[in-house]
């Protein structure tokens, strides 16, 4: 069972036990990870953009 999974059970377990608190946490936390995740993949893809836009400045040049 992956971690995705199990916290979505827990999720699903706030939903029905009323607790609205700690759903608002839950879901707070999951938007929190998922702009890291985004900020990591910025990360890894803007140097490839850079590198792309040199090697095509380069073809241009030839």
């Amino acid at each position: 069972m992956s971690i995705d999974s199990v916290a979505w059970a827990v999720a699903v377990i706030w939903i029905f036990s009323c607790q609205q608190r700690y759903v608002w946490l839950y879901f707070s936390l999951n938007v929190a990870v998922f702009q890291q995740r985004l900020s990591l993949t910025l990360q890894e893809v803007l140097p490839l953009l850079g590198l792309a836009a040199q090697l095509m400045a380069d073809q241009h040049w030839e």
